[in-house]
Parts: structure tokens; C-alpha cells; sequence
């Protein structure tokens, strides 16, 4: 890369020149570099990377992904001290389940509900698809766990079960993972809310 004081006679430049040249200005630096044309090869490989990450980007803008599921991953993101939004941490989680090339499982609208002196804390929620097991983990407003407790019920498209667990912090928050063989799917962090 050439440094430049004066490019094309002139005070400064920008851009292309017929294919072959570009001039531009990096952190106050004028360069002049050879025009590259990157390679694209549309590898089976890196086709179905692009559809995957299509596929989540559209699954993050779907109409039944409220604001409270979003808010929910920027929550993951910020307890676990992640330097990323939620839609990034959404975006890493699930292209991992597609790595391993399971059956999704997106999850939304939950709502977490614990009464006081009681033992259970109410999920509530809605998924695009039925999975047997799964885990509903409990964190404290630093992310450290507090517990965690098996759904008992299967999960199906639209969901109402009981979790075992004793709220003893405010305010704490919750997290469901699909644990059946094959299923992908994480929540993001949902805030318990005390009921009557």
C-alpha cells in the first residue's frame, strides 16, 4: 500500500480509477491500493451458511417475536457481560443449532410468574414447535445462576406449566432450553414477576 501526500495532483482523492487503482483515506492516511474484485466462489458450503443466516435474520424479524423476546436476548446478552446486542447473541445461538443441524425451537412471548410463599414459578409462553424436555434456568440480576428446574409438561405451540423453584432475590429472571435430542433453542432472559 502506497502513502500518498499529493494523489492525482491533487489535494486529495477517493474512489477507482478504471478497475485498476483505489485511492482512499484511512484514519487520516491518504493510500492508493490495486482494485480487487473479492472472491465469490458460492461454494454448497457457503450457500448454505448465507441461507442460514437469511433464515435467522427472517425468524428474528417474525411477526410473533415481540419486543419482550427481543428485550429478552439484550438482557442474556448484557447479564452474561456480552459486548453484543440481542439480535448478535440470537443470531450466534441459533447458527450453532443449525451447525449441528437440529430441529429448531424459537420461543416466544414467555412470562414467568411466582407467588409469594409458593415453591413454583408459572411459564407461560409460545414456541413454533412441540419439544419433551425442557430446562428452565434462574438467574440473579448479576447472572449468576440461582437454579434451575425441569418442565414437566411438553412444550408445545402454546404453553401454560409449573417450574420448581423458590424465588429468594428480586428481581430474577429465566431462560428456557430445549434439552430433547435433535432441538435446538434458547431463550433469551425473562424477568419473574411476583403474582397475587
Amino acid at each position: 500500500m502506497a502513502k500518498l501526500k499529493g494523489p492525482l495532483f491533487s489535494l486529495g482523492a477517493s474512489g477507482s480509477l478504471a478497475k485498476t487503482i483505489v485511492f482512499a483515506v484511512w484514519k487520516g492516511i491518504k493510500y492508493a491500493r490495486t482494485h480487487v474484485v473479492p472472491a465469490n466462489p458460492q461454494s454448497a458450503d457457503q450457500t448454505t451458511q448465507r441461507d442460514n443466516f437469511t433464515a435467522l435474520v427472517t425468524e428474528w424479524h417474525n411477526v410473533l417475536r415481540l419486543v419482550v423476546d427481543k428485550t429478552a436476548y439484550d438482557k442474556r446478552a448484557s447479564l452474561q457481560k456480552l459486548t453484543m446486542s440481542g439480535f448478535n447473541l440470537f443470531i450466534r445461538l441459533y447458527r450453532l443449532f443449525f451447525a449441528a443441524e437440529d430441529t429448531l425451537i424459537y420461543f416466544y412471548n414467555l412470562a414467568g410468574v411466582w407467588s409469594a410463599g409458593s415453591t413454583k414459578v408459572t411459564i407461560t409462553g409460545d414456541c413454533n414447535t412441540a419439544s419433551e424436555d425442557c430446562q428452565a434456568y434462574f438467574y440473579d440480576a448479576n447472572g449468576g445462576l440461582l437454579g434451575e428446574g425441569t418442565i414437566d409438561s411438553e412444550v408445545d405451540k402454546s404453553f401454560d406449566t409449573e417450574v420448581d423453584f423458590e424465588m429468594t432475590v428480586a428481581p430474577a429472571y429465566f431462560k428456557i432450553v430445549s434439552d430433547t435430542a435433535d432441538h435446538g433453542g434458547e431463550s433469551g432472559y425473562y424477568e419473574v414477576t411476583t403474582g397475587v
